[in-house]
């Protein structure tokens, strides 16, 4: 609709006028969160089967809200400045790629379940960290604006890595493979985004 195109307009102008394009990039970025929790009802059904695939599923879901929990508590003893926020996000990229890696490989349920918190200390730092980002910098008559643009962002790119993940586990037919590509992903994806920080920092 036409309010919400406009609104959209206004918000990335805002965006722009703050240089937030790169911070609002962060969320867009962690897309490939949609294609992990396409992988973990997986991963239960092929791998943890003898336990019971609906139990498997609820213990994976709920490592990964202990690690959401506790991701940003620990993080923010590390700093809270604009600088150490970014630099916890881009490790906490590697973070989430190396669990949920490790969770391709794990023999058992305590394991994976481990692997996935460990994934998601990152993961959840990601999301904490880059929307208190913007909310430091942006006008308060433009938040709402603002959060509705990273949201559309991350549901768009959320879609895309659900799509991706579920066509490497239907052509490979392996959840480990469509894992590992996920991973390599987010792994790829905080480096990048730091690199271009700090390209942006020095122009």
């Amino acid at each position: 609709d036409l309010v919400l195109a406009r609104d959209l307009r206004e918000a990335w102008a805002h965006a722009v006028q703050r240089r937030l394009g790169p911070v609002l990039a962060i969320k867009w970025s962690w897309g490939m969160a949609g294609g992990f929790l396409v992988c973990l009802p997986l991963l239960a059904a092929e791998r943890f089967s003898s336990v019971g695939a609906a139990q498997a599923i609820g213990w994976l879901y709920a490592a990964r809200g202990v690690g959401t929990g506790i991701g940003p508590l620990l993080a923010r003893r590390l700093g809270q400045s604009d600088r150490e926020f970014a630099r916890s996000i881009a490790v906490s990229f590697l973070i989430a790629a190396a669990g949920y890696t490790a969770a391709a490989f794990a023999p058992n349920l305590v394991l994976a379940c481990l692997c996935v918190a460990l994934a998601h200390t990152g993961g959840s730092t990601i999301w904490v960290f880059s929307t208190v980002l913007w909310q430091r910098r942006v006008e308060d008559a433009y938040r709402g604006r603002v959060h509705t643009l990273e949201f559309l962002g991350l549901t768009l790119s959320f879609v895309a890595w659900g799509f991706v993940s579920g066509l490497v586990f239907d052509v490979g037919g392996s959840v480990a493979t469509a894992l590992l590509v996920t991973a390599a992903g987010a792994a790829a994806a905080g480096p990048l985004w730091w690199r271009r920080q700090a390209h942006r920092r020095g122009s």
